[in-house]
């Protein structure tokens, strides 16, 4: 499938729990892809990677990334690594954001490619953490979110996915930069523009956070190829 949209990676951070490894360097189970080659053929585009943490190590190894670099991304939360790559490519609408500790199905990202509009993607979810963002809808539409286990059984989980189709919405997310500094991207998001649409991701999508997560995923019996 060919993509228009441009794809904004957020691989600043540390991940203390990885040892030491750029998530976007691992290997993908079943396939002889790491995650940055797999983003490129998935979503059949370039990749625009906001980096920090073993930045040099990146485009030494990958020179041909388009990229942004945050300073600070020793004490800024996503929030501030995504406004300053969508201040880069802000021109060149439709946007995908997506945070680097996710692996997806090819199905799932086909769904990510096809929705149109202002779009947060969200999954149900059953173990949810104390950060897990909810976010309750209606009729298709973002109402408002929480932090931690879900209220409401119909209550989805942002996924860390959000695509930027409008300038509306554009602007109104570089308007209040101001209130992002140690926040999470989607929960920033949904806090500064409220006109997101809600879609669910019903196919595979993997988090891996730790170690021990990336160990469950080659043990596990899900084929991400």
């Amino acid at each position: 499938m060919t993509s228009k949209n441009n794809i904004l990676i957020l691989a600043a951070g540390r991940g203390l729990a990885m040892d030491g490894i750029h998530k976007l360097k691992l290997s993908i189970p079943k396939t002889n892809e790491n995650l940055k080659t797999r983003l490129e053929r998935q979503f059949s585009a370039d990749l625009n990677v906001v980096i920090g943490y073993k930045g040099a190590e990146i485009l030494s190894e990958w020179p041909e990334i388009n990229f942004s670099y945050n300073h600070k991304w020793y004490e800024t939360g996503s929030s501030i690594s995504a406004l300053i790559g969508l201040e880069k490519i802000q021109d060149q609408l439709p946007i995908i954001i997506m945070p680097c500790d996710l692996i997806l199905s090819d199905s799932a990202v086909n769904k990510v490619l096809e929705s149109e509009g202002d779009v947060v993607f969200l999954k149900q979810r059953e173990n949810r953490s104390e950060s897990s963002l909810n976010c309750i809808t209606n009729s298709g539409k973002i109402v408002d979110s929480y932090r931690g286990q879900k209220r409401n059984n119909n209550d989805l989980e942002a996924i860390g996915i959000v695509k930027i189709s409008s300038k509306k919405c554009l602007t109104s997310l570089l308007d209040h930069t101001f209130e992002s500094e140690n926040s999470f991207f989607v929960e920033y998001a949904v806090e500064a523009f409220d006109h997101f649409l809600s879609v669910e991701i019903l196919d595979a999508v993997y988090e891996v956070n730790s170690v021990e997560d990336y160990l469950s995923l080659w043990e596990s019996s899900n084929d991400f190829s």
